[in-house]
């Protein structure tokens, strides 16, 4: 197209790997998160997008987005992604408490930590699939961490594996 730039977001984000759309969604998801009826909460977005440059001046709160709802960016996106956040959740929740499923994969994960701040059931296995650095944003390190519920992380390349109780 004429007249717009090529943005590259390979170099863009937290440590130079997340992409700015990692970093978009996220925002939306902190919005969505302090709203009074929110869908779907994400304690974790709101630390991903202040702690990269690109996104660190970005709203994160419903009172800080510049036209508040009725914005197409800010209010309505985080508002879509926040059902999209509750209408995944509310199936793998019900896919391992319900259905039998054990182990749960999630591809392209960017930011979202879902293996993290789901209260998933103890004998459970998620696999969180993504570009290393996006797997290295969510913990700040590539080292193992501690999601929801005092599980482990072990983390090879670009996988991460939570696996049952930390003992």
């Amino acid at each position: 197209m004429t007249g717009t730039a090529s943005l590259s977001t390979s170099t863009d984000g937290v440590e130079g790997g997340v992409g700015l759309t990692a970093l978009l969604v996220a925002a939306a998801r902190a919005i969505e998160t302090h709203r009074p009826d929110s869908l779907a909460q994400d304690v974790y977005a709101e630390h991903f997008v202040r702690g990269a440059e690109a996104s660190a001046h970005w709203p994160v709160r419903p009172d800080q987005a510049p036209g508040g709802d009725t914005s197409p960016l800010w209010g309505r996106f985080a508002r879509y992604f926040g059902l999209r956040t509750r209408v995944l959740d509310d199936f793998l929740l019900r896919s391992v408490r319900t259905a039998g499923a054990r182990q749960v994969v999630l591809l392209g994960a960017g930011l979202d930590a879902r293996a993290f701040r789901l209260d998933w059931p103890s004998d459970s296995v998620i696999f969180e699939i993504d570009r290393e650095e996006s797997s290295r944003s969510n913990t700040g390190s590539s080292t193992p961490c501690r999601p929801n519920r005092g599980r482990s992380v072990s983390r090879s390349g670009s996988t991460c594996a939570t696996t049952g109780p930390v003992r």
